[in-house]
């Protein structure tokens, strides 16, 4: 089974960017942006799979999230 994508909750973008692109040296796949055009998600890519990267406000706003595995 392979994994397309994982979304991880983080209260802090900015630190969470920081450390996946800067220590662990992910390469940023795409940014996507709420329409106010503050920054809504980051998404980074680790070999063939996604990890996006939201905040917890969205969380906490009522998003909900659906998780498939696909392989």
């Amino acid at each position: 089974m392979k994994i397309h994508d994982v979304a991880v909750c983080v209260h802090d973008l900015a630190k969470a960017e920081a450390f996946y692109k800067g220590v662990l040296r992910l390469p940023e796949e795409r940014r996507w942006f709420s329409e106010d055009g503050s920054l809504r998600s980051i998404w980074l890519r680790i070999d063939g799979c996604l990890l996006m990267i939201e905040p917890a406000a969205l969380f906490d706003a009522g998003f909900q999230m659906s998780f498939i595995a696909s392989y």
